[in-house]
């Protein structure tokens, strides 16, 4: 039985993967890269503050000869401005998604000696928290729709109106000859 049990246990453990919740992202023209991460494990939830680093302390970058810009842009195409600070060779930055959705985090390093610019960024999805409930409103395209459907099926019940009419009076018609 303690065997079986060691078995169980051993086979749980195999099961599970380990959370990665460090990225490379790399500048391809450039060639800087840094391991981005943000918290909570790489799941931010929106509504709640979560903590957003590059850190180039495995690298040879030397943060103090750059300034640096951080937005966070959403999919509707609102960029955010996020203020930063640099720590040794890192750099942290706080932010609240504001809703549910996918987001841009993009680190924009200028480097103050030769002014090359490097681009690091990361595309983040934020499935917890806040969530925004999309306005229904229709679009000209729905709207043009719905009013072609609505003339088709009055033109139908008028055309059908029409034509039991005529069959009727073709029928009285038919009647009156007969007799």
């Amino acid at each position: 039985m303690l065997i079986g049990l060691l078995a169980i246990v051993i086979s749980a453990a195999s099961l599970t993967n380990p959370a990665y919740a460090h990225f490379i992202v790399e500048d391809d023209q450039t060639g800087v890269k840094a391991l981005f991460h943000i918290t909570p494990d790489h799941d931010p939830i929106a509504g709640q503050e979560s903590v957003i680093s590059f850190d180039f302390a495995k690298t040879e970058f030397q943060t103090k000869d750059f300034s640096y810009m951080l937005t966070v842009k959403s999919t509707k195409g609102e960029a955010v401005t996020v203020p930063i600070e640099v720590t040794s060779n890192v750099i942290l930055a706080t932010y609240t998604f504001p809703n549910q959705g996918f987001y841009n985090v993009r680190l924009v390093a200028t480097n103050t000696n030769d002014g090359t610019v490097s681009k690091l960024q990361y595309g983040q999805r934020v499935s917890r928290g806040v969530r925004v409930e999309q306005d229904k409103a229709l679009g000209p395209f729905e709207i043009g729709v719905i009013a072609t459907v609505a003339v088709i099926a009055i033109g139908g019940i008028i055309f059908g109106v029409v034509s039991d009419s005529n069959t009727r009076k073709g029928k009285r018609n038919e009647t009156k000859n007969r007799k």
